[in-house]
């Protein structure tokens, strides 16, 4: 059995509209990551590699207490499982090989090498972390910005990793709202993030893993 060894803390309060990343609506979300991505855009090839490290830093800081978090929410005993699959997530995150198989991918949906762009991303919940590891860790090495739609389930650990990611970005002297996400998930914010014009992919995980470009 793996030990928690960092103390967990994870009462999360977020009263600031935009507080690192989560906003009281979809709308103010998008319009946010799309002002990111323009400014994230502008940035060496090495700038964005070490926001994205930073980030990768930072999330191996949290990952034990954000898988605990997770298992509490959403209402699971498998700790172990979830901490490995985020572990290995994180370790996929480095890894050139995986990288480049998550932008082939990607470009294949939507024809757009080398572009920056806001993408959405609808979540599940079995594994939520897992989920902002893989997309948000790609999506930044292609210099897009990404909108979280998630699962009230699971909204409070979604928030706290969203915190915890843009933390990172801004200590790494990158640009605030980068990957966002709403407070108050819904079927009704998800609407607005699908059909919003500044969002040029929308990327769904369904119960198999399967990524559906809509």
């Amino acid at each position: 059995m793996m030990i928690v060894k960092k103390p967990i803390q994870y009462a999360i309060i977020i009263d600031k509209q935009g507080d690192y990343g989560v906003f009281d609506t979809m709308n103010d979300a998008i319009d946010s990551a799309y002002e990111a991505c323009e400014e994230y855009s502008k940035y060496s090839h090495s700038r964005r590699n070490d926001i994205i490290n930073a980030v990768i830093k930072e999330l191996k800081f949290h990952i034990e207490e954000l898988s605990l978090m997770t298992c509490k929410q959403i209402g699971t005993n498998s700790y172990d499982d979830l901490l490995c699959e985020n572990m290995n997530a994180l370790a996929n995150s480095e890894n050139d090989k995986y990288h480049e198989a998550m932008l082939t991918s990607n470009n294949k949906f939507n024809n757009l090498e080398n572009s920056f762009t806001v993408n959405g991303v609808v979540t599940p919940s079995s594994n939520p972390i897992k989920t902002i590891i893989n997309n948000s860790i790609s999506m930044l090495r292609a210099g897009n910005a990404v909108v979280f739609s998630s699962n009230k389930t699971a909204k409070h650990v979604f928030a706290h990793a969203i915190k915890v990611i843009n933390n990172a970005i801004e200590t790494a002297n990158g640009p605030k709202n980068l990957i966002v996400t709403v407070k108050e998930p819904s079927i009704e914010n998800t609407n607005i993030m699908i059909e919003h014009e500044k969002i040029t992919l929308i990327s769904a995980i369904d119960t198999n893993s399967e990524k559906i470009a809509l």
